[in-house]
């Protein structure tokens, strides 16, 4: 296991990147109750007049269907364009029927940020859906390049999916009940969407032999912020070299963003604890893979030099079931029997 705490000398490199700034606003017949709505339209002001200069932005409003402002996913932050939110925010009414939040999350999960930027994601809503775990699981296989920052509003907004959504992709949540100043929370979310971030990561494991990552892809790294990389090795011989490393660098420039030196390799079997944290993060970032190319037309190509010819050539639903039978991690596919 490797951890990564990105410093002030890694965000004075190229590889920052540009963040879009995607507002998803439920305005479903259920936002019109605690005044829920008015919150809605109290917090779009304050983030249209606190985004960054040239960023990108689009506001979405859902309910049994959704509506985007512009045609594009994102469009640049300029007078125009803040002019013709502005009307939209003034407008906006709790008047679009039912909750269905998965299908602008998959209009966005279909059009991937441009290249080199950040997509930061704030939702707005109270939270009541059918489909939690449908769209938590969309979400987790957009985190590699997005994250999601939930507004619970009103009384009794659903925490698993405010909660959820946050922690699928990195984010962070709030809950704002009746009668509170949205200004601070909002505030305080955009501070966080706003701290520097490096995208296409990679780590190389020097150690002289294979080494599969879990994930295997990385998800931006953000200033202050740790990232957690397992590396799973499957020689058990492996003989300890004082010139073992591990780095971490930008995609395809390979600028070293960090390297730290292996003073021991632990012998870990395959049922200690980080060696089940490993295989229970690949189980995941596998299922949603799966979930995705089935239920999505993208273009996403995964790609994995570290996996043998072996591995790569199993089907995924196979990779799960011999993960989750070594490690003895619950899957979709596997269960545990209990014998008297």
């Amino acid at each position: 296991m490797a951890a990564f705490i990105p410093t002030d000398n890694n965000f004075c490199q190229p590889a920052i990147s540009n963040n879009e700034f995607i507002f998803i606003v439920d305005c479903s017949g259920s936002m019109g109750g605690e005044n829920k709505i008015s919150y809605v339209r109290e917090a779009m002001v304050v983030f249209l007049r606190s985004l960054p200069i040239d960023c990108h932005f689009n506001i979405i409003r859902f309910g049994s269907n959704y509506e985007s402002l512009f045609e594009e996913s994102t469009v640049i932050y300029n007078e125009e364009n803040v002019k013709k939110a502005e009307q939209l925010i003034e407008k906006m009414e709790a008047n679009m029927g039912g909750t269905e939040l998965l299908q602008p999350l998959k209009w966005f999960a279909q059009n991937a940020p441009g290249q080199g930027r950040g997509r930061q994601i704030f939702l707005l809503t109270d939270g009541e859906i059918s489909n939690v775990s449908e769209v938590l699981d969309l979400c987790r296989s957009m985190a590699s390049n997005t994250r999601i920052f939930s507004f619970g509003l009103g009384q009794s907004p659903s925490h698993s999916l405010i909660k959820g959504l946050a922690r699928a992709t990195n984010g962070q949540f709030v809950f704002i009940p009746p009668n509170t100043n949205v200004d601070e929370p909002v505030c305080e979310q955009l501070s966080r969407a706003l701290r520097p971030c490096i995208t296409n990561v990679h780590i190389k494991w020097n150690l002289g032999v294979e080494v599969r990552n879990a994930p295997r892809r990385l998800p931006p790294i953000y200033f202050n912020e740790r990232l957690i990389v397992y590396g799973l090795v499957e020689d058990k011989t492996i003989p300890f070299n004082h010139k073992s490393s591990v780095e971490l660098e930008t995609h395809p420039d390979h600028h070293q963003l960090v390297i730290a030196q292996v003073t021991r390799v632990p012998t870990v079997c395959d049922h200690t604890t980080i060696a089940r944290l490993a295989a229970k993060a690949l189980i995941l970032e596998l299922q949603h893979e799966k979930d995705l190319s089935k239920g999505l037309n993208t273009d996403i190509q995964v790609q994995d030099i570290s996996l043998s010819k072996e591995i790569e050539t199993m089907s995924t639903k196979h990779q799960i079931i011999q993960l989750s039978l070594k490690y003895n991690i619950l899957s979709p596919y596997t269960a545990f029997v209990g014998i008297e």
